[in-house]
C-alpha cells in the first residue's frame, strides 16, 4: 500500500505503481520501484512536500483572505506564524462569532495534513465567513519541517506530548498561548489538529478523540464527528471514523486534546488522512484538497455562512 510520489523537476507529482518486495535469505526486506530511465533528474517522497512555498502559492489564490501574524518562537529560534481570517480585525455586526482553532504539522513529516489544510484555506476564503473566527496554525512543528525531520517521538519529545503545564517544548508554549488569546475573542467551537496515520493505512480518513473526556466534552465531540464523517462519505471516511488514541508513546504527557478540554473546554479532533491510498484511490493534491474543502464546508454549514 506504500506508493511514493515521483516528479520531473518543474513537472507535477505522479504516483508509483506497486512495489516488488524481495525477501533475503537473512530474512532483509527490500522494496523496489520501477522508474524510466534514462530521464532527466527526479524527485522521489513519501507523499507530495508542502513547505512555505506550497503555503504562499495557496495564500496567494486566496487573494490576501488570510492574515499572517507571528506569534512566537520555535524551540529553533525561528518565527512561528499563525493565519487568521477578517474578523480577526473585529466585527460589530457579530460581536461573538464561532471559533475554529486548526494546527497541522505537529509531526513535520505528515504532509497529507498540510494538503487538506489547503482546501480547507481555499474554501474559507471563497465563502467568507463572516461569523466564524478562524486562527490557523500550518507549520506547527516548524523547525523540522525546515530541517525536513519527520517530528513524530523525537529526543526529548514529541510536540503533540508536550502540553502540560510546563509545557515541554517551546512552540507548545506559544501555541498554548494563542489559543487562551483566541478563546477570549470567540465562541470556542472547536480546535482541530491535521494528522497522517501509518504509511500503509488505506482504509480512509478518521479522527482521534482524547481518551479521557468528560459528558459534555464526549457530547461536542460526538456531534463533529458525525458531521465529518457524512461530509466525506463513503468516498473518503473510513470506518469506524471516531477512534481514541491508545497506542504507546515514550511520554504520559498531554497532548493538544488535553489541553483544549482543561484550558477551553470545547471541541477537539484530531483528523488522520492517509498517505498514499483510500481503498483503491489514489491519493494526490485534488483528493487532499477535496477532503479539506469538504470538512470546511461542513463546519460552515453547521452555523451558517454569515
Amino acid at each position: 500500500a506504500i506508493r511514493p510520489v515521483v516528479r520531473e523537476r518543474g513537472k507535477a507529482w505522479s504516483r508509483l505503481k506497486p512495489p516488488e518486495a524481495r525477501i533475503d535469505s537473512d530474512g532483509l526486506q527490500t522494496l523496489f520501484w520501477s522508474v524510466p530511465y534514462p530521464i532527466e533528474p527526479q524527485e522521489f517522497a513519501l507523499c507530495m512536500p508542502y513547505g512555505s512555498e506550497e503555503l504562499a502559492t495557496s495564500l496567494e489564490h486566496c487573494k490576501g483572505y488570510w492574515t499572517s501574524r507571528d506569534i512566537g518562537l520555535t524551540q529553533g529560534g525561528k518565527t512561528l506564524p499563525r493565519l487568521s481570517n477578517p474578523i480577526f480585525k473585529g466585527c460589530d455586526a457579530c460581536p461573538n462569532p464561532h471559533g475554529l482553532y486548526i494546527l497541522a504539522r505537529q509531526h513535520a513529516g505528515e504532509t497529507p495534513g498540510s494538503w487538506v489544510l489547503d482546501g480547507m484555506l481555499e474554501a474559507f476564503s471563497r465563502a467568507k465567513p463572516v461569523n466564524w473566527c478562524v486562527w490557523i496554525v500550518p507549520f506547527a512543528n516548524l523547525d523540522d519541517v525546515v530541517g525536513g525531520a519527520y517530528g513524530k517521538d523525537p529526543f526529548p519529545h514529541d510536540l503533540n506530548r508536550a502540553w502540560g503545564d510546563p509545557p515541554m517544548r517551546h512552540e507548545t508554549l506559544v501555541m498554548r498561548r494563542d489559543i487562551q488569546r483566541w478563546a477570549q475573542r470567540c465562541k470556542p467551537e472547536l480546535v482541530l489538529d491535521l494528522h497522517a496515520p501509518g504509511a500503509s493505512e488505506t482504509d480512509g480518513v478518521y479522527a482521534f478523540t482524547t481518551a479521557t473526556t468528560t459528558p459534555e466534552f464526549d457530547k461536542a465531540n460526538q456531534a463533529w464527528l458525525n458531521l465529518f464523517a457524512q461530509a466525506l462519505g463513503p468516498e473518503f471516511a473510513a470506518e469506524p471514523f471516531g477512534r481514541t488514541g491508545n497506542y504507546p508513546s515514550r511520554w504520559p504527557l498531554p497532548r493538544l486534546g488535553d489541553f483544549v478540554r482543561d484550558a477551553v473546554g470545547c471541541a477537539s479532533l484530531s483528523i488522520e488522512t492517509p498517505y498514499c491510498m483510500i481503498r483503491d484511490t489514489m491519493l494526490l493534491q485534488k483528493q487532499y484538497r477535496e477532503i479539506g474543502q469538504r470538512i470546511a464546508r461542513a463546519i460552515l454549514t453547521r452555523w451558517g455562512r454569515s
